[in-house]
């Protein structure tokens, strides 16, 4: 298998499993709503370094975040299935040559 391929795959891997996670503290979730929090830091000014944090926090249902964590994994597989046909598609090529 290349190299590219399977780290890709790996990579993707991965973040099924990191959704995964996410889903199983949303479905313990006891509240109504799930806080969902974007926590950014900019480091600008010429003369000297300054940190600026910007936060964004966004309250939403359970529910809809579940569906959003579906989707996301969905889509990763998705992706791991076409790398793993295009490394079909490759060692068929390199067999007829």
């Amino acid at each position: 298998m290349d190299d590219k391929i399977a780290n890709s795959i790996a990579l993707h891997q991965m973040t099924i499993e990191e959704v995964r996670g996410i889903k199983k503290n949303v479905q313990e979730n006891i509240d109504d709503t799930v806080r969902f929090d974007i926590c950014t830091r900019l480091i600008f000014r010429r003369w000297e370094p300054y940190i600026s944090r910007i936060k964004n926090k966004l309250d939403i249902s359970p529910r809809t975040m579940l569906l959003i964590l579906d989707e996301v994994e969905k889509k990763e597989k998705e992706r791991i299935d076409k790398l793993i046909d295009m490394e079909i598609d490759h060692r068929t090529i390199k067999k007829k040559e």
